[in-house]
């Protein structure tokens, strides 16, 4: 979701710094979650660096902060004091666990534009619950309408993903714009 999102700002030439947790091991390199080190990492730049990221954003270089340690919350933090749009796909809770929360980033930074991508919202009998793009097309019913009869098939790219990361990407501008009206970030 968020590499989607990412990328429309930065093929009109914003620079971005992207927030995601890293698994060790992971084909998709630095891409899924990580719960157990709670890794965050960040790309900033013009050139691809990994598989899955370097395919959607123009990054440079990377480094990795502990962000349960506190230095490594300092460091996300001035950051997130110096940005203006903050991007995160982390699992449910996990941003405020890390301090990293709307409410805690807005104190600092009142022009910050929040945006925590979410499989399910804030709010509802699912908002706990983890997603992934496979899953919500599942769940969405798009299974059902490829692959063969008694055979589902998921489609050929993420489609899930790309339709939240694109809709993440005019929330933020249209954010952006408001906050060059009223002077004050938001939560997207």
């Amino acid at each position: 979701r968020c590499p989607v999102g990412a990328r429309t700002p930065t093929a009109t030439g914003a620079e971005a710094a992207d927030v995601y947790h890293v698994q060790h091991g992971s084909p998709a390199g630095t891409y899924q979650i990580d719960p157990v080190h709670s890794r965050v990492q960040f790309w900033v730049g013009h050139l691809g660096v990994s598989e899955v990221p370097g395919r959607f954003d123009k990054v440079s270089g990377s480094f990795t902060v502990d962000a349960k340690h506190p230095r490594g919350r300092e460091v996300l933090h001035r950051l997130a004091d110096a940005s203006d749009v903050l991007l995160t796909n982390m699992g449910p809770g996990a941003a405020e666990r890390a301090g990293l929360g709307y409410d805690e980033l807005s104190g600092r930074n009142g022009r910050l534009i929040y945006c925590n991508l979410s499989g399910y919202g804030t709010d509802g009998p699912y908002k706990d619950a983890k997603a992934y793009d496979l899953m919500l097309q599942g769940e969405a019913g798009i299974l059902a309408t490829t692959g063969y009869p008694g055979m589902p098939a998921k489609v050929g790219i993420p489609i899930s993903d790309i339709a939240a990361g694109s809709h993440a990407a005019l929330a933020i501008s249209l954010a952006l714009y408001q906050r060059e009206r009223t002077g004050r970030g938001t939560r997207v």
